[in-house]
């Protein structure tokens, strides 16, 4: 019989130790991979000697399928070389969903643009293309839907809106590795897409580390300068210095060190994802009977990477708040987070620079969602644990 009294109150908890709610799973092939690093006594990509940034690069374009595939020292700082190789700059306007991590919207104030919330779907909780529609002015450069959690957003129509109003799509892909979108992988969809290697990810650099992919060369050549302080990549200039600076960039490189986890890390995605997916299956079969609690719906021509594990709590049906909620289940034994702050407008940066923000549906998910522990190195029993902890703190929240 389950306890009717939650561990923050003083009851039993699930578990006794904390879950984890995220992992990095590494082994040899990594160690083995960095040894060589150590070995080869060359740390900088920039050194004509270095290999693994190149390697990394050429593995990870092969595996999503396309032509460029340029490693970043962060998601973050892709996402801003891909904003100025779209051309972003002074006075435009770029649209981004209100639910995302805040970098989405501040690389967009480091090109010297405006951030624009749109509202998102509350199906999928990705950007809503209707409302896409009443937000573009003479003044939007660029799209960049977010593939939040691993669910993709609804690129069909995304595409159709940009190629009508000539706009840029840039993926964010921080969750992506795996989703697939009518068979496609996300981040092929748009003009350029970025990935996210943070340690929390499908797989990581060693801790920090990101990726910008695309098809087109000249996007490539941009994004590639503006990684290393500006430099002339395609032999623009008719300069005879060693190297010869063309535009504002920053040194945003990954290391030989990152790039060799990295390398290991990819040659073992597939193996996480199976794990990652039979995983998911199991918890949708519990947590979805559970009542007052759903997950995001996956439409048939969708594939879920399962990078995350968000839940929501229909707060209409429960006497606490979402802060409440994720106390109680992390004196469960179940760490979890919610994502209040994974919404930009709230922030003062954001208050100042865009005003009020009107995403109702966003702002409902927003205090109903939180995010569960979903990783390869999981048990079944931890799969359970987590499942009754969820179901005993619906159970007494509910009114």
């Amino acid at each position: 019989m389950m306890e009717d009294k939650l561990a923050v109150d003083g009851g039993k908890p699930i578990r006794k130790n904390l879950l984890r709610m995220a992992k990095v799973n590494y082994g040899y092939e990594e160690l083995s991979q960095v040894l060589e690093v150590f070995q080869n006594e060359v740390f900088c990509s920039v050194d004509p000697r270095a290999s693994k940034v190149k390697e990394f690069e050429k593995l990870f374009a092969e595996y999503i399928g396309v032509k460029y595939a340029l490693s970043f020292s962060s998601g973050t700082t892709a996402q801003h070389a891909s904003l100025v190789a779209a051309g972003v700059g002074e006075g435009d306007e770029v649209i981004v969903p209100p639910l995302t991590f805040v970098s989405t919207a501040y690389t967009v104030t480091l090109a010297g643009a405006k951030p624009v919330f749109v509202d998102v779907d509350d199906n999928s909780i990705t950007l809503n293309p209707e409302k896409i529609k009443n937000a573009i002015t003479d003044k939007t450069k660029a799209i960049v839907p977010v593939h939040w959690f691993g669910y993709p957003a609804d690129m069909d129509k995304v595409m159709n809106i940009a190629r009508e109003n000539k706009l840029m799509v840039i993926e964010d892909c921080a969750h992506g590795f795996g989703s697939k979108y009518k068979g496609k992988n996300v981040g092929t969809l748009g003009n350029m897409s970025c990935w996210s290697l943070q340690e929390t990810k499908t797989i990581t650099s060693a801790g920090d580390g990101g990726m910008l992919i695309t098809n087109d060369e000249n996007l490539a050549l941009i994004a590639e300068s503006v990684r290393d302080h500006g430099k002339d990549k395609g032999n623009l200039s008719d300069s005879t210095l060693p190297y010869n600076i063309i535009r504002q960039g920053n040194n945003y490189r990954l290391s030989e060190i990152h790039a060799a986890f990295g390398i290991a890390q990819l040659k073992k995605v597939d193996r996480f994802l199976h794990k990652r997916k039979i995983f998911k299956d199991y918890l949708d079969s519990e947590i979805t009977t559970i009542p007052n609690i759903t997950i995001p719906k996956i439409n048939e021509h969708i594939e879920h990477g399962n990078s995350n594990y968000p839940v929501r709590f229909k707060e209409e049906n429960m006497k606490v708040s979402i802060s409440d909620i994720v106390s109680a289940l992390n004196a469960e034994g179940i760490n979890c987070i919610d994502r209040l702050d994974e919404y930009p407008p709230d922030h003062t940066m954001f208050r100042e620079i865009c005003g009020p923000v009107n995403a109702p549906v966003a702002e409902k998910i927003k205090r109903e969602l939180v995010i569960l522990p979903l990783h390869p190195g999981l048990t079944f029993d931890d799969l359970k644990d987590i499942a009754k902890a969820v179901e005993k703190v619906a159970k007494i929240y509910s009114s």
